[in-house]
């Protein structure tokens, strides 16, 4: 934990010492497969606007397994309000800087569609014996998001990348609806798909229906909830603070 709050720390101080709006930290609580393995996480992000599209930032998780899962913890993730977020799917500690650029393709008073492209590096720490991991990954994605009446809003993704090291092609996607009429209250409902394809042989696919709730608590701290299934069941309940 401690050296997750030093490196994100660092990376603040390095990129632009005054830019705390563009920091965040969570505390998420996650149970994968559902009532089987337990897991409590710590995660940070900091990100900086280098010029206007262009982001660069660094994510961070460290991760305590509570209950061993049985055959691993696998691979999904869970979306909620947007386009997937990356979590610690295994005890131990990463790391992942990264640079994106961004551009708006479509910005209609209705309908929205942006495309974004990138690369990350991911750096991570796993037990048992905490062996080193490192992995390259060039990625790009669309997000399209359509408002409806009523306080509905139609929300899509997908995002390709290719991992490097060792390579592996990786396609996800998510269609959501998200509630707004009970305001500051959102609750959202989707349907994830993702495929891995290892290069060197083997692939896998995982799908499967989510739902959840998010709140904000108060200015800067939120409460999310979730619970779904994209290859084994799962929940989890993340409170984060932005600054």
């Amino acid at each position: 934990m401690r050296m997750l709050l030093t490196a994100i720390a660092v990376a603040g101080i390095v990129l632009n010492p005054g830019s705390a709006q563009n920091f965040s930290l969570a505390l998420r609580l996650d149970s994968r497969p559902l009532l089987e393995a337990g897991e409590l996480t710590l995660q940070g992000s900091y990100y900086l606007e280098l010029l206007p599209g262009l982001e660069a930032g660094l994510r961070a998780h460290a991760g305590l397994g509570l209950t061993a899962a049985p055959g691993g913890g696998g691979r999904g993730k869970g979306k909620g309000r947007g386009k997937p977020e990356d979590g610690s799917s295994l005890p131990g500690f990463g790391l992942s800087p990264y640079l994106e650029y961004a551009a708006p393709l479509l910005d209609g008073p209705a309908l929205n569609l942006e495309g974004y492209a990138g690369a990350r590096a991911d750096l991570s720490l796993s037990p048992p014996g905490y062996a080193l991991g490192f992995n390259l990954a060039p990625y790009a994605g669309l997000d399209l998001g359509y408002a409806l009446a009523d306080g509905w809003e139609l929300l899509a993704g997908l995002e390709a990348r290719l991992y490097l090291l060792p390579a592996e092609a990786y396609l996800s996607s998510y269609l959501e609806a998200d509630f707004y009429g009970l305001d500051p209250l959102t609750l959202y409902a989707g349907y994830s798909l993702y495929l891995g394809a290892v290069l060197a042989g083997g692939s896998y696919l995982g799908h499967g229906p989510y739902l959840g709730a998010f709140y904000p608590v108060l200015e800067g701290l939120s409460l999310q909830g979730e619970a779904g299934g994209d290859g084994a069941w799962y929940a989890f309940v993340r409170l984060r603070v932005r600054f």
